[in-house]
């Protein structure tokens, strides 16, 4: 498949392939603005455009329904084989970007501003659980394997991890990040962590 190259914002994170790898996150032109759009794997033409405002998409672990933030506080829920809307919930987090990761275990959606992560409930859209993180947020949430515990970067230039129902952390801030948009990742067996910055 061929995809024309389209202006890429950070807020995208980057190319993101559904697990079952037959759909693709990519950027497309619309009218002179870049689109998130869902494309087919092995297809050169996008199913659905995701619209101007949407920033970071977040698949279910089975692929069957994907998560896509909005910087208006919207996230809606796609279903990936019919790509119609199943649910809509206004979460009155708001920025841009505006990140989404799906719990790896249960139907749990992090959300991630500037300021703050919430928890939602994937089917209902209530809220789960609520931290405001005072040294402001960046990059992007990362779930560990077991689905309890939500790591991200703090603007200080430190990593946070917390439990992810008490909003309690889990171990001190991990400190040695010199510069910003610090990205992390738990590796399969939840015991290590990789993260690196700009």
């Amino acid at each position: 498949m061929t995809i024309l190259l389209a202006e890429w914002r950070f807020d995208y994170q980057g190319p993101i392939f559904s697990p079952d790898s037959e759909l693709l996150v990519y950027p497309k032109v619309v009218d002179g603005e870049p689109h998130l759009h869902l494309w087919r794997v092995g297809s050169d033409d996008p199913v659905v455009d995701l619209e101007k405002d949407a920033s970071m998409v977040a698949f279910q672990p089975d692929s069957r329904r994907c998560a896509v933030g909005h910087a208006n506080g919207l996230v809606r829920i796609l279903d990936c084989r019919s790509f119609e809307e199943s649910a809509r919930y206004e979460t009155g987090v708001t920025g841009s970007p505006l990140a989404v990761a799906w719990n790896p275990r249960l139907p749990q959606i992090a959300i991630m501003d500037r300021n703050q992560w919430r928890i939602i409930d994937a089917d209902s859209g209530t809220t789960i659980s609520n931290h405001v993180v005072n040294e402001g947020l960046g990059g992007w949430p990362a779930w560990d394997p077991t689905g309890k515990r939500l790591s991200a970067g703090v603007f200080d230039n430190n990593i946070g991890i917390w439990d992810s129902m008490t909003t309690d952390l889990t171990v001190a801030p991990i400190h040695g990040h010199l510069n910003g948009g610090t990205i992390v990742r738990f590796c399969p067996d939840g015991n290590r962590l990789v993260s690196n910055d700009w």
